[in-house]
């Protein structure tokens, strides 16, 4: 029996398949702010200029 599939359905699939340019899951905190004190974040070009910053380091230097 062929799959057949109602008009929401294909048009949610479309709009979900049209995002995904949109979507990241990878990025840097560049700064964070707490009681209102602002401390720099970490970057992929940390490991050419390494400083004290909260979070950690890794060796993937990439977004995903």
């Amino acid at each position: 029996m062929p799959f057949k599939m109602n008009a929401a359905s294909a048009a949610a699939i479309l709009a979900a398949v049209a995002v995904i340019p949109a979507v990241s899951a990878h990025g840097h905190v560049k700064s964070i702010t707490a009681d209102g004190k602002t401390v720099d974040g970490t970057t992929p070009e940390w490991i050419y200029n390494e400083s004290n910053t909260p979070g950690w380091y890794a060796k993937n230097q990439d977004n995903g």
